[in-house]
């Protein structure tokens, strides 16, 4: 159980170094938990796979159980603090994914995951793929009757998932920051009566725009400042 545990915790950490492209094709962190992912997730079990690259990279650096072995009697065996733990696994991590080639996959596995690499239970990140997957912002399959069925009649006009990101688990407070230091008041206006469950629609009556076609472009304009936003307060915490 131990050795079980043991094995967890490296594959845990592991993952947490895997980088996956986001909407603008950057980088980052894959998205939510570990445990939002199914367990027959490719890059779930990559991060198992990963774990003897990385024994030999101990070793190759004198690292390892061999060397705890040795240690005589009497000798205190020093601990590594969580970021130093942390530092290690992910510069190895990064050395063996650079040194196996394997962001080519990892980039590969990412941009064609489906339904079932997900965890059975609700998790923001299922209900965001799921928008995209079926195309709409309730994460069910629309028909092509109700697509054409939509403001402008345009098939293609489907909502951006991203219009919908208010839906998230975030605080009040975030977005009330957010809010506050980085879009206009228009802007702001929108995003609160889009949070208090008014239709694209009602917002562009209430705003002054002439079609709600035109509020679903502010809406998608404030998620992607919304996402600048929750990276660079991310980045902050990191550089403390």
């Amino acid at each position: 159980m131990v050795k079980l545990l043991v094995w967890d915790c490296c594959a845990w950490s592991a993952w947490q170094f895997f980088q996956v492209k986001d909407r603008k094709g950057n980088y980052r962190d894959i998205p939510g938990t570990w445990t939002q992912y199914a367990g027959y997730f490719p890059l779930w079990r990559l991060s198992y796979s990963i774990i003897p690259y990385i024994r030999m990279k101990f070793e190759q650096n004198g690292l390892g159980f061999q060397k705890l072995y040795n240690i005589p009697q009497g000798v205190e065996v020093p601990w590594l603090t969580y970021q130093q733990f942390s530092n290690l696994i992910g510069n190895v991590t990064d050395m063996v994914i650079a040194e196996q080639e394997w962001q080519p996959m990892i980039d590969a596995i990412w941009e064609n995951r489906t339904v079932e690499d997900y965890e059975t239970t609700s998790s923001t990140v299922k209900t965001d793929f799921m928008r995209k997957w079926h195309h709409n912002r309730s994460g069910k399959p629309i028909s092509l009757d109700e697509m054409m069925e939509n403001e402008d009649g345009d098939i293609f006009d489907v909502a951006d998932p991203r219009s919908d990101f208010e839906n998230s688990v975030i605080s009040e407070m975030q977005i009330a920051t957010f809010a506050e230091s980085t879009i206009t008041e228009k802007d702001r206006e929108i995003l609160k009566l889009r949070m208090e469950g008014y239709t694209e629609q009602e917002i562009a009556d209430k705003v002054g725009y002439k079609t709600a076609s035109a509020v679903h472009k502010r809406i998608a304009k404030i998620a992607d400042a919304y996402e600048d936003y929750v990276t660079a307060e991310y980045q902050k915490y990191l550089d403390k």
